[in-house]
């Protein structure tokens, strides 16, 4: 639809999700495969299995879950985190602000109003082409 939709960031509000998923990337990234960017469409089957097989091995799991052992010191840490949610819910209020004030994509008016039209002028040609073929 011409439309030029670019999709934004929103950070995380939680302290408690930044350092999960911070710690994850780490240990995805250590693994060599913490970011999905390098698989391209165009990317061989064995390369893509490859990847899976290092991305979900025994040795990457093992490092991505806390042992039972560690669920006290998990919930204390969880606990100290939260202190620092309000720092990042003010980063997260500062994006939405800024992505409340950019460009509005298919909300304006003039451009609804434009899709619409064009939308029922199409609907008519299909009804049009529908006739014809029954008429037939």
């Amino acid at each position: 639809m011409g439309v030029p939709f670019q999709p934004s960031y929103l950070p995380s509000g939680d302290a408690r999700d930044i350092s999960h998923f911070g710690a994850m990337q780490a240990v995805l990234d250590d693994a060599g495969v913490g970011r999905h960017a390098f698989l391209a469409e165009d990317q061989s089957e064995d390369r893509v299995a490859k990847y899976f097989e290092r991305r979900f091995s025994a040795a990457t799991k093992s490092k991505l879950l806390w042992p039972p052992s560690e669920g006290r010191k998990r919930r204390y840490l969880a606990r100290a985190l939260m202190l620092l949610n309000p720092i990042y819910e003010r980063k997260l209020s500062a994006t939405l602000k800024a992505l409340k004030a950019g460009p509005a994509f298919l909300s304006e008016d003039a451009v609804f109003a434009d899709r619409l039209d064009r939308m029922r002028s199409a609907v008519g040609e299909a009804e049009a082409i529908a006739a014809k073929i029954r008429a037939c």
